[in-house]
Parts: structure tokens; sequence; C-alpha cells
């Protein structure tokens, strides 16, 4: 991105009155705009002239380079490339707010707080949400497996926390989409560094409150939106899931189911995952051979609260 052009100075204020004076009599004329032939001869008369003062005001007004610089004067005389700063500004905002609500890279970036800020509610909210609709069931029309209605809730919820992708919306919903949103997150306030413009401190000072962003003292900019993220259920790869679960749980009928000698979990060495019942009644998912001879259950179910659960069928132990 190309950087703003700076400020130059154009007369000291060491020389007081005579800044009007010395511009007439300095400037390239050719490089100036709405300045007249008039109002130059009286800046060049000097602060002596009764207009003087009225006509630099007009000219500190109205003169504008080729190239777009405005005079400014606080105190030392300044040339100002204003609009170009305000273009750049703008352009820069709107480009980061582009991609804030619109790319996928800043959609993931909230990707993780879906299974973060999982709970029971919301994997009731899903099960509900799946069975709304006037004529036909949501996940009728969605073309979910129906064989969804099989599975644990706890278990569907993981299988929807593995299956869903991040899509922009605004605050009626996604963009094109009628899917089932797992979740959403508000984009709210964007903030951009503008310090990448190398605008100078006169120039920002000048165009802050002229840019459609709001611009703080910090060379700082802050746009406000109502744009969303939506985790939102892919219905393939929640089906595909759907169906890896069954044809595991029907070979597994068919397989010698791992023995309980108390509470003592025996290796068998394979990899199949079986349900195994606290003596508190809590449940204990793990994966047959993935413990050692031995092992509690109580210890296994203290393992497994600290990893991922997995959603590979459940086993009834005999």
């Amino acid at each position: 991105m190309s950087k703003v052009k700076q400020a130059q100075l154009f007369a000291d204020s060491a020389m007081g009155v005579y800044i009007p004076q010395y511009f007439a009599e300095t400037a390239n004329r050719d490089e100036f705009k709405y300045v007249d032939e008039n109002q130059w001869s009286i800046l060049e008369s000097g602060p002596e002239h009764e207009s003087y003062w009225d006509i630099w005001s007009e000219v500190l007004d109205n003169a504008e380079t080729i190239c777009g610089g405005i005079l400014h004067q606080d105190c030392d005389l300044w040339i100002v490339w204003n609009q170009n700063a305000i273009d750049a500004i703008n352009s820069l905002c709107e480009s980061m707010l582009e991609y804030e609500t619109r790319h996928n890279d800043a959609g993931e970036n909230y990707a993780f707080m879906v299974a973060e800020s999982w709970d029971e509610q919301k994997t009731l909210s899903l099960c509900n949400t799946f069975c709304l609709g006037l004529i036909k069931p949501k996940w009728e029309l969605l073309g979910i497996d129906k064989r969804w209605q099989d599975i644990d809730p706890d278990i569907l919820a993981d299988m929807a926390l593995d299956s869903f992708y991040m899509a922009a919306g605004s605050i009626y919903g996604p963009f094109d989409n009628d899917g089932i949103a797992l979740d959403s997150f508000h984009v709210g306030e964007i903030e951009v560094c503008l310090d990448q413009l190398d605008i100078d401190y006169l120039t920002m000072d000048l165009v802050r409150e002229s840019c459609d962003a709001y611009i703080t003292g910090t060379n700082y900019a802050h746009i406000s939106t109502d744009s969303v993220w939506f985790a939102v259920l892919d219905v393939d790869t929640f089906n595909a899931h759907i169906e890896q679960y069954f044809p595991y749980k029907t070979e597994l009928k068919t397989e010698q189911i791992l023995k309980v000698s108390g509470l003592i979990i025996r290796n068998t060495g394979d990899t199949y995952l079986v349900t195994l019942k606290h003596d508190k009644g809590a449940t204990v998912r793990f994966r047959k051979g993935y413990y050692g001879i031995g092992q509690t259950i109580q210890e296994a179910w203290h393992d497994l609260l600290t990893k991922k659960r997995y959603y590979l069928p459940e086993v009834n132990i005999q």
C-alpha cells in the first residue's frame, strides 16, 4: 500500500505577518489553482494593504495545488495533502472491513470458540432445531440422515462440532444460507492500525474527523459493524459421520466384547470403543487397547475428563 504524501513546511512562523507576502512572492503560481491575479497582487503589497488579511483568508480557504495539496496555517504555513490521506484511510478501513466480515480466514478465527462455548443446553437446542418445521422437519429438508435420531445426543453434538464451517452473515442470519447454525459471533467493532500509512501528525489531526471511521488520538481507526460469523452445520460431513458411526456399531455386534472383572479393565489388543459404567453411574468411553492391563475404571474416567471425547459407537459390556 502506497504511503500518504507528507505535509510540507512552506513558511516558518518567525516570518509573522509577512507570511502571506512571502507566499505570493515565492510560490510557483502555475502550481496553484483558485488564486487570481488580483489576489496575488494584493498579497505582494504586504500587510500595509487594507485588504491584505481578507484576501489571505480567502486564499487559505480556496487555494489548492494541482496535485491536491491545500494551505494550512497554524502559525507556520504548510501545504497538506488532506484528501490523499482521507482516501488512503477510507480505502484501508474498507479493505479491513471486507476481510474481517467476509474472508474465510477471518471467520476461522472464531471456529475454536464453538466447542469452547458448547454446553448441554446447546446440545438440546441442536436436537430441537432438527425437528423444527411446519410441513417437514428441518433435518429432512436439509437431507440429514434419519439415523441421527438413534444416536446419543452427546455423541451427536460431538459429530456436529466436527462438521461445521464458518459462514458470513448479519444479525438476521447467514448470507445465502438456510442451514442450521450451531453458534454465532458478532464482529462488533474492528480496530485498524493506521501506522502503515505513515501519515504525519499534522495531516492526521486535520483529517481524523473527515474519515468514514472513528479515529482516536493514537492512530487507530474504529469501524462498527452488524456483521456476524455463523458456525453452520455441513450436512455432507455430518452425514458422513453418521454413516461411519453405524457400520462400526454393526460390526462390533459380532466381535468378542471386552470382559470386565470387578473394576479392572483388561486389554484385549484391539482398538474398538467400549462404554463402561462407573460405579457411581457415570459413563466412561475409551478405545480398547488404549489403557494398560490393571487400570481401573476410575483411573480411565479421570484421564478421559482431560481429553477430547470420542464419538465412536457405544458398546454394551457383557
